[in-house]
């Protein structure tokens, strides 16, 4: 990664900031886009605490040479919640960076327990529009960039709870209803992977989705730990769950890995950090013993691709005031 320019977007906790912490110590310059710059800039210098010493560095983060040599570690604004921060973020990267080699979209919010709006400023429900719309207009307007890589890259941060989405995400788009937000948004994430590979074959852009599994991060800090949901929760967490290492080794993986390995499959990439089975998907797919970066296919239909194509289409009219 040494010389790349990098973008994670949530970067200031969970797995977010184990991706950025693990490129940056790769050699890339990485941009920490962070809704808060207080807690960007804390998440920053905990990094730089952290690749200090050594042993500390490698036990948390993933190291591909002998010798740690970091590259840059920067901390920019960004709310994906909110269209106009986008396009604002948008605008100083294109003019700050002439380039860009990899676009890690990672923030998200499962809403369980959180007291958050239900609605973006721009209208769209929060949880939907947070973890999907914005970074659906931070990847147009940012295309550009990529493309100018020679070999861009695109990271999708999905979920096992895709497999839990609406039949047609489109539709669900369409409707205005966007029933179960969170499945939605994360099989929305799959379906944008397989359109991107389409739409932006041309300029040598590729796109990978990727399943973080069950880990014990921040998203989780809405459940209240003194209930009896929480302590049973934070049980289950202390057994089954990952740590933030082995959550962002698929990030990590998509965004090394060869636009060989990416290019040639047939189905949108969609990395999991558990053994899958071809006969039984769940429960393997959702919770496990950490066994490295496989790939799997993701649970799409028949007609992934008039769905995936129809949701560019309603995504790009939500978008629209923003993409000029």
């Amino acid at each position: 990664m040494e010389g790349k320019t990098v973008i994670v977007t949530g970067a200031n906790a969970g797995i977010g900031k184990t991706t950025a912490a693990s490129l940056y110590a790769n050699g890339a310059c990485v941009i920490m886009a962070c809704r808060s710059l207080q807690r960007g800039e804390a998440a920053r210098q905990e990094i730089e605490a952290m690749l200090a010493s050594p042993e500390s560095s490698r036990k948390q983060l993933w190291i591909h040479s002998d010798r740690p040599h970091p590259g840059k570690l920067l901390v920019r604004e960004l709310d994906v919640s909110d269209l106009e921060s986008v396009k604002r973020f948008a605008i100083s990267i294109v003019k700050e960076f002439s380039k860009i080699d990899v676009l890690v979209n990672n923030a998200g919010i499962n809403g369980m327990g959180t007291d958050i709006p239900s609605k973006t400023p721009q209208g769209i429900p929060f949880i939907f529009g947070t973890n999907f719309v914005g970074h659906f207009l931070l990847t147009r307007l940012l295309h550009p960039n990529l493309s100018k890589s020679g070999g861009g890259r695109i990271v999708n941060l999905s979920s096992v709870m895709h497999h839990w989405g609406s039949k047609d995400v489109s539709k669900a788009v369409s409707s205005g209803k966007y029933p179960r937000q969170y499945q939605n948004s994360k099989l929305a994430m799959v379906h944008l992977t397989a359109e991107l590979q389409r739409q932006y074959a041309e300029t040598r852009v590729s796109s990978v989705a990727v399943n973080p599994g069950f880990v014990a991060s921040d998203i989780w800090r809405g459940i209240r730990p003194d209930s009896l949901v929480g302590r049973m929760f934070r049980l289950a967490m202390a057994v089954l769950a990952l740590d933030t290492k082995q959550g962002a080794a698929t990030s990590v993986a998509a965004a090394c890995m060869s636009d060989e390995e990416i290019c040639g499959s047939k189905v949108p990439l969609y990395l999991v950090p558990y053994w899958v089975p071809s006969f039984a998907r769940l429960p393997f797919e959702m919770m496990g013993v950490f066994t490295g970066v496989h790939s799997c296919p993701p649970r799409v239909s028949k007609n992934e691709k008039q769905i995936s194509m129809e949701l560019w289409k309603e995504c790009t009219k939500l978008c629209a005031g923003y993409l000029e």
